[in-house]
């Protein structure tokens, strides 16, 4: 079973704007090297929120095997305009069941365009967050860099060492680079808002340069470098924000509880008088039942604005955690399994549970990193430290100091040593 998908650019007629938002759509071309006929073929997409699919899974009855012409299918990627995306990833999963009755599975894997979430607009000047990142390499032309992106703007919009952009959920960011030496600067007016292009920003400029180092035949390979000082205070803004927003979110879901049992109190207490054959006054029962009622819904009404407002807080979480990654990596020179492993335990996915939620899961995480691979006096037993709670924390004075340590740790380790 093979897989290949065409994503088109800004200027294909498979992607825009229509009547439900930006979208863009991928001809997926699935074909099978078996010499006979598979029946009954699964094709499920998936990719991260905001972006979705209205139709996520397609069954193809038949395959035919052999080198017969593909079958394409088409998968339309929709982006909501509300919400920052923090991953242009996107995969497809196809299931069938081979001829002696096994199942299989193949995936193919691809990115979405940065136009179906962003388009480019006059340079902006607003350097409140920046980051600066560092190559060994002369920088070519913003246009020719991202020529998806700018196809079909005009001269004013785009320069050859500057380029804005605005995401279509209202925030904007800006690369610019510098004419004598290979430094970019990506900035924009919030902190989560320096991800995506920044992330787009490395690359387009890896795999550019990598192309030529091989037809160039170049002896040092392209590398990008961040040596500034690592943007934690900001990162720490946002995680505090979020635990804010958790806390407040706990303590209302603590009162709408108690209005609740109090309204079912008073609801039993009026039954049990209207039901009796001489029913007793009421001694103003029915009034303090209005009460309640109106406090339930208003508490109702502020647990729905603050469940809205952690799930704000968390997509900011989600793309400033992401942001930091690739700061640590350029950084510190991680190769990919390290950054993996990194990931692992700093996760960049926030999602929430009852039970528990992000920043106890890294806390704990990071804890036990800094006990074995980044311990200082080698590698200790994880099993003769006692477990950790996950309990939400009043604040996150724990976990930023256990951040701080481990980048500590990473910018005085051995660079042959490797995290996993």
């Amino acid at each position: 079973m093979r897989g290949a998908a065409q994503v088109p650019n800004a200027c294909d007629r498979g992607s825009g704007l229509d009547g439900h938002g930006w979208f863009v759509t991928v001809r997926l071309f699935v074909s099978y090297n078996g010499g006979a006929t598979l029946e009954s073929v699964s094709l499920c997409a998936s990719c991260t929120l905001p972006i979705y699919l209205a139709t996520d899974t397609v069954v193809l009855p038949s395959l035919a095997g052999g080198n017969r012409t593909p079958t394409i299918v088409p998968f339309v990627f929709r982006a909501r305009a509300d919400v920052l995306p923090v991953d242009l990833g996107a995969v497809v999963v196809a299931t069938y069941t081979s001829h002696s009755g096994e199942p299989r599975c193949a995936q193919c894997a691809f990115r979405l365009p940065l136009s179906l979430i962003s388009a480019v607009i006059p340079p902006v000047k607003n350097p409140k967050y920046k980051v600066t990142l560092d190559t060994n390499r002369m920088p070519p032309p913003l246009p020719a860099l991202f020529e998806d992106l700018v196809a079909g703007s005009s001269a004013a919009e785009v320069g050859a060492s500057a380029l804005s952009v605005a995401y279509h959920c209202g925030l904007d960011a800006t690369v610019l680079v510098s004419k004598n030496a290979g430094r970019y600067r990506v900035q924009s007016s919030s902190f989560e808002g320096l991800w995506v292009l920044a992330d787009e920003l490395v690359r387009r400029l890896t795999a550019y340069f990598g192309l030529s180092s091989r037809a160039e035949g170049a002896e040092d390979p392209f590398a990008v470098l961040y040596a500034e000082p690592l943007p934690l205070q900001e990162f720490f803004e946002v995680i505090d924000e979020h635990l804010r927003c958790r806390n407040a979110l706990s303590g209302l879901h603590e009162q709408l509880s108690q209005r609740a049992h109090q309204f079912r109190v008073i609801e039993k207490r009026l039954l049990v008088r209207l039901k009796d054959r001489n029913p007793a006054p009421l001694q103003n029962l029915e009034l303090l039942f209005d009460g309640t009622y109106k406090q339930l819904v208003r508490l109702s009404d502020s647990t729905e604005a603050a469940q809205n407002q952690l799930a704000f807080h968390a997509v900011r979480l989600s793309a400033s955690t992401r942001l930091l990654l690739l700061l640590l990596r350029l950084r510190f020179r991680l190769d990919a399994d390290d950054a993996e492993i990194l990931e692992a335990h700093l996760t960049p996915v926030v999602d929430e549970a009852q039970d528990q939620g992000w920043q106890e899961r890294v806390d704990v995480a990071l804890t036990q990193l800094l006990r074995t691979t980044l311990s200082k006096s080698g590698k200790e037993s994880a099993s003769a430290s006692a477990p950790q709670a996950l309990a939400c924390p009043s604040d996150a004075t724990k976990l930023k100091k256990h951040i701080s340590l481990v980048v500590d740790r990473l910018s005085k380790r051995d660079p042959r040593a490797r995290l996993g």
